[in-house]
């Protein structure tokens, strides 16, 4: 049966209370978790509380092993997995131990969670794979560029040879190719003789055989008109058939026309007629009957031949019929007259027709010979002398082919020789053009190749130290960036003991490995170069010494674990490690430097950890300095662009306008943030939200200051979700996705939910979070997800900044010089970097020899010139800094004095909480005593403990102006 509505509800229900499990996650920090316990007292009595502690040292163990063990980490194979745990499972314990300390020493409330510890496992891995990359990849430039100087200073001396070798040959050629054009010279002269005889023959003989080939013309056209009646004879002979020759065989009494017939043919073949009694001549009808028969029987006998007979016609020599049978058949042919016709032969006998037409065509034939006969005679004359011409000319001919024949040898010859000739000039040339780009390039460059190779062989090192170097900056970044100097540096001194120990390859340890032997050189060359002395027993020696060294180096961190004070600031290192020359370039220092971050190494420290750091930096910052140097590198970065608008800092006016237009849109932050500028927001903003999603969506940076100890949901939530992509290990842009081979295309950006709305994020993008407050206490679930770091003053910064405010006021020329040499500092630096990064990548990228490269060559002798200047320029401010701070050097105690009273100033507040005083109110403070102590007199006035100078006012004891000043 169906079930009821009713029915599915409740087993809904009871499926639903069977099978739910809620699970809450609360923090025991802060009063929070106690309000809640009171409000709702069901949270102790109907759940199961789980109290977490920290993390063991066997859980930390197993989570690093199982990390640095797992593939997908990308981590190199081949590392000390057993050292690189224990030594992250100590980071982890010594930051533990750090936080208390500076809860204890200094009220700054610092969480360390296990949190924080895989933080810790992932930026080392990412630390470490980027940090080898970027070595590897450096190395390699380097590497190449010397495998570059290096090749060609051996093509140098090869080519100087092989050129010493190539001017013989040359010299060689030339001769060789200078007699053989005498020689053509001198025989094409004959040979010129040669053809103009042969020309001049050939001209005669074409005459000769010109007039000889008219008379044939002539004779041929004579012949011509006898050709139809011999083609029409010959046709009538080819039709005859044997049966027709019998046919007129066979006659007992032929008639007339056979008769006569027969007899023409007898006549021309010479075929006597047979004997008969003498007849009687005297032309009647009866004389010609008996002379035709007289010829009849001889005729039957030719006939009887049948086809022999025809043949013996058709091949009847016309040309040479002799003189009697032409009369003969002269006289026969007036005998017969009419009766001979063809029209009366053809009545009688088809075979007898073509006979009658043989023997006219023959008649006639021979009628035309007679005449062409002479002519035939001249013919055959002419032709006789053509043909003595003709050989005579051919053997000229072959003369002048021998000849020509020579001349065509010496020509190849002579072409070959030249082509020789003209390849070895070509080489010569060739060698002397790459011999030159040669002595540019080692000329040029090879200055380089010395520091080149220092330069390859520190990275060299850098790269065999990398393991317990990113080790401990990945500590260093994860762990102290709230903390002070004094604990920053015991930790990094404690860990880098901690390399030692487990033989984790470190650059500290290495440098001072270094220094010792060094050290230990110099006193055996000492030792060796000086007189033999009686030892002193009451000495200890060097290796007690250096026992009793490593004894106490050893005894440090094991006292620190046994519960003492392990980061007292009187306790000291001899390792010390520094994280600006691990994550440091000197080039961004220095801009940075420009920017006007600090030179302290606190500031310096942070500045790393913030460009290092997975997490969003938040900033506890209560001088502002930190914001300062922030605005001023984000408009760096926005000149560095070509930007559509010419923003740089935008104030939360444009929020307050954006919101009074209905909140629908920040019409500055799409081009703010395609120009890579900096907004400026602060928690109160109502617009925060939306000025987040716009500028998440759009890019560039933005900066939220003035923080309490809690966030925004909308900011913690950023700030749980999104990483710094930045950070060494991550992708430039945020969340792209490679293509299906792997090419990195970008098939789309990640998406983040931003309150309602749901936004894709700009590689752009970049957070700032700061607070004004000194000793802020965040939660952990806020100081997990976000990079703590403490830019609180120090003393070496607020000197050298009270130092430019005493500078600027007394000689201000000297302020504007030391500013301007920073910014030019900065600019020679990085052009220095790109002139270099040039040239290496010239020398990488060439296929084959670099001296084939012409374009190259001269990128890289323009790039040396440009470097050339730019060294030239740097050691001219060099010596400009050390004159600039000689001068500045004379107010230096006056500043350190006033930096003296601005701590003095800053730890009121431990007696009383009114007493708040911020770094711009004293620095205004500090130049109004500058305005009003009175200028020391030329004869060196009262000097307020020496660090009076003739050129101001600062004699005056800063205290008595600064009081003079306050009470003012």
């Amino acid at each position: 049966a169906e079930r009821t509505s009713a029915q599915l509800w409740a087993l809904f229900v009871q499926l639903v209370q069977a099978r739910l499990r809620i699970v809450l996650a609360l923090s025991p920090v802060g009063p929070s978790l106690r309000g809640r316990l009171r409000n709702f007292p069901s949270l102790v009595n109907c759940c199961t509380v789980d109290w977490f502690a920290p993390w063991p040292k066997e859980a930390l163990a197993s989570v690093a092993a199982a990390f640095l063990d797992d593939p997908s980490t990308g981590l190199p194979p081949g590392l000390p997995t057993a050292a690189l745990t224990a030594a992250l499972c100590s980071a982890h314990e010594t930051a533990q131990r750090a936080s208390a300390s500076a809860l204890r020493f200094s009220k700054l409330s610092v969480h360390v969670t296990p949190t924080r510890y895989l933080e810790l496992l992932k930026t080392f891995a990412n630390l470490l794979k980027a940090r080898r990359e970027a070595l590897d990849k450096r190395k390699s430039r380097y590497d190449g560029g010397l495998e570059k100087l290096a090749s060609t200073a051996e093509q140098v001396a090869a080519m100087s040879i092989e050129l010493t070798e190539l001017q013989p040959k040359l010299r060689v050629l030339q001769s060789e190719a200078d007699d053989l054009l005498l020689v053509i010279k001198r025989d094409s002269a004959e040979a010129e003789k040669t053809r103009a005889l042969v020309e001049a023959e050939e001209t005669a003989a074409l005459a000769q055989a010109a007039s000889a080939e008219a008379i044939k013309d002539e004779c041929t056209a004579e012949l011509a008109s006898a050709e139809p009646a011999l083609a029409a004879a010959s046709k009538a002979l080819a039709t005859l058939k044997k049966e027709d020759i019998v046919e007129v065989r066979i006659f007992k009494t032929p008639p007339m026309g056979v008769k006569l017939t027969m007899e023409a043919v007898c006549i021309m073949l010479q075929v006597p007629p047979s004997k008969a009694p003498k007849a009687k001549l005297g032309g009647d009808e009866g004389d010609e009957i008996s002379v035709s028969n007289l010829y009849w029987e001889p005729a039957r006998k030719q006939l009887a031949a049948g086809i022999k007979f025809l043949d013996r016609l058709l091949a009847y020599d016309k040309d040479n019929i002799p003189q009697a049978t032409v009369d003969k058949i002269e006289l026969f042919l007036a005998r017969a007259g009419s009766d001979f016709s063809q029209e009366k032969i053809r009545t009688v006998n088809k075979a007898c027709e073509g006979l009658c037409l043989w023997v006219r065509a023959m008649v006639e034939y021979d009628t035309v010979a007679k005449v062409v006969r002479p002519k035939r005679e001249r013919l055959a004359k002419a032709e006789a002398e053509y043909l003595q011409v003709s050989i005579a000319l051919a053997a000229k001919k072959e003369q002048l082919a021998a000849v020509e024949r020579e001349l065509s040898t010496l020509q190849a010859t002579l072409d070959a020789t030249q082509a020789r000739q003209a390849d070895l000039q070509a080489q010569v040339a060739d060698c002397e053009t790459r011999l030159e780009r040669a002595r540019r390039l080692v000329g040029g460059l090879g200055g380089e190749a010395d520091r080149w190779e220092a330069t390859a062989m520190r990275l060299g090192a850098e790269y065999s130290n990398l393991v317990g170097d990113a080790f401990i900056a990945a500590s260093f970044v994860t762990y102290l960036g709230p903390h002070a100097p004094n604990i920053r540096l015991a930790c990094a001194g404690e860990w880098t003991f901690l390399c030692k120990r487990l033989d984790l390859p470190c650059s500290a340890v290495a440098n001072e490995l270094q220094r010792q032997r060094e050290e230990r050189e110099g006193k055996e060359e000492a030792a060796r170069q000086t007189a033999r002395r009686p030892s002193d027993s009451r000495r200890p020696s060097v290796a007690a010494s250096a026992a009793a060294a490593a004894a106490a180096a050893v005894a440090v961190p094991a006292g620190q674990q046994t519960g003492a004070a392990p980061f007292s600031p009187a306790a000291t290192f001899s390792l010390s490690f520094s994280l600006a020359e691990v994550l440091g370039d000197p080039l961004q220092t220095s801009e940075w430097s420009a920017d006007g971050l600090p030179k302290d190494q606190l500031s310096v420290e942070n500045a790393l950890m913030l460009q290092t750091a997975r997490r969003w930096p938040l900033l506890i910052d209560p001088q502002g300095q930190a914001i300062r140097w922030i605005c001023a590198k984000e408009r760096r970065a926005a000149r560095a662009r070509p930007p559509p608008s010419s923003i740089g800092i935008v104030s939360t006016t444009a929020i307050a306008t954006a919101s009074s237009s209905g909140g629908k849109a920040l019409p500055s932050l799409p081009s703010l943030a395609s120009a890579g500028g900096l907004l400026s927001l602060t928690p109160t903003d109502l617009e925060l939200g939306r000025a987040l999603e716009l500028a998440l969506e759009f890019g560039g940076a933005v900066l939220v200051e003035g923080l309490g100890e809690s966030l925004d949901s909308s900011l913690l939530h950023l700030c749980q979700t999104l990483v710094n992509p930045t950070a060494p290990g991550e992708p430039r842009a945020a969340g792209l996705l490679p293509d299906e081979q792997g090419a990195g295309k970008r098939v789309r950006r990640s998406t983040l939910r931003v309150g309602e709305e749901v936004v894709e994020i700009s590689p752009e993008f970049r957070l700032y979070l700061s607070t004004r407050l000194t000793h802020p206490h965040y939660a952990p679930e806020v100081a997990t997800f976000v990079t703590l770091l403490n830019f609180a003053v120090t003393r070496e910064g607020l000197e050298e900044q009270l130092l430019g405010v005493l500078v600027g006021a007394e000689r201000p020329e000297l302020e504007a010089d030391k500013a301007r040499l920073l910014a030019d500092n900065a600019a020679n630096a990085r052009a220095l970097a790109d002139v270099e990064a040039r040239i290496l990548t010239v020398l990488s990228s060439s296929r084959g020899s670099i001296l084939d490269d012409a374009t190259g060559v001269e990128v890289l002798s323009a790039s040396k010139r440009l470097s050339d200047e730019i060294v030239a320029k740097q050691r001219m401010a060099v010596t400009t800094g050390l004159a600039l701070d000689s001068a500045r050097l004379a107010y230096a105690s006056v500043a350190a004095r006033a930096a003296t009273v601005f701590f003095a100033v800053s730890d009121l507040p431990a007696l009383s909480p009114t007493y708040h005083f911020s770094l711009a109110w004293f620095a205004t403070l500090f130049e109004k005593a500058i305005d009003k102590a009175p200028r020391e007199s030329s004869n060196g006035g009262g000097g307020g403990g020496g660090g009076g100078n003739q050129h101001g006012r600062s004699g005056v004891p800063v205290g008595a102006g600064v009081g003079a000043a306050g009470g003012a």
